[in-house]
């Protein structure tokens, strides 16, 4: 009998400690979310987003939802991408453009009605330092950074360079 509640003891110790080895390698490689533009982090859902920012799906002007066929065997790649035409933000009014990989918000574009009334709130407020480049970091993973796009407009975006990564590595494997 003392046999047997030996063996069941060691049993259970050693599945426990499996258990327990488990969740802290899953932690341990679980990405770390990045700030994106405050109050955002990269790796939030969509509803979450929508949570942030006192939003609702309605008000949200999507620009792509690219979805994967039915029958695609590859794994999994959606791109999600909406704009808000009205957002204030650090004190400036513009355009929001959010950008998500599977659900998981990556990248973040702020389109300033001022952009340099933008800057000097963004340097004042979040304490970002542009090099000469226009380009900053946030730790673990932000490049901030400012553009203009394909029309010439000049924004802020922020991006999490690992999840950017991920997505580029899916197209570079599988396109």
């Amino acid at each position: 009998m003392r046999t047997m509640f030996t063996a069941t003891q060691t049993r259970v110790t050693a599945v426990l400690v499996l258990v327990l080895a488990s969740a802290a390698c899953s932690k341990e490689n679980k990405p770390k979310p990045s700030k994106l533009m405050s109050p955002l982090e990269s790796y939030e859902s969509v509803n979450d987003v929508q949570g942030e920012l006192k939003v609702k799906a309605d008000a949200w002007e999507v620009i792509e939802d690219r979805k994967p066929l039915v029958s695609d065997t590859r794994p999994l790649f959606q791109t999600y991408t909406v704009a808000l035409p009205t957002y204030f933000h650090r004190g400036v009014q513009g355009r929001v453009v959010l950008h998500f990989y599977n659900d998981r918000l990556m990248r973040t574009q702020f389109y300033p009605q001022d952009i340099d009334a933008y800057r000097s709130a963004l340097e004042r407020e979040d304490k970002l330092t542009f090099d000469d480049q226009q380009e900053t970091f946030i730790d673990p993973a932000t490049k901030v950074w400012i553009g203009k796009d394909d029309k010439g407009a000049k924004y802020v975006g922020w991006v999490d360079k690992n999840l950017k990564a991920e997505m580029d590595d899916w197209i570079k494997k599988y396109s």
